[in-house]
């Protein structure tokens, strides 16, 4: 883990993870990564607010020459024919 999630004034999970994956991206990166591998998740639907800060944090690393690569969708389930509950499409990797 390269940043706390902070947990003060922050109630829902997405809020804490929103802002620790802005501190994490650019954490690393400012301490020299080349490469930002991430596996992410949530169970709420928006990010609190801390949408842009993450996608400038990544602007920011992409601009810097690092390459991030994400995973997501940490739940549901685990056979590939059944749609997951949140989601009307998957994306896998491969």
């Amino acid at each position: 883990r390269a940043a706390k999630d902070g947990g003060t004034g922050a109630d829902k999970e997405s809020e804490r993870a929103g802002n620790a994956l802005a501190q994490g991206i650019r954490y690393a990166v400012d301490h020299g990564a080349r490469v930002v591998s991430m596996s992410l998740g949530t169970s709420e639907w928006g990010w609190g607010g801390y949408a842009d800060d993450s996608a400038a944090a990544v602007a920011s690393a992409v601009g810097k020459g690092a390459i991030l690569v994400a995973s997501a969708g940490n739940g549901g389930s685990t056979d590939p024919l059944e749609v997951d509950a949140y989601n009307t499409m998957s994306y896998p990797a491969g």
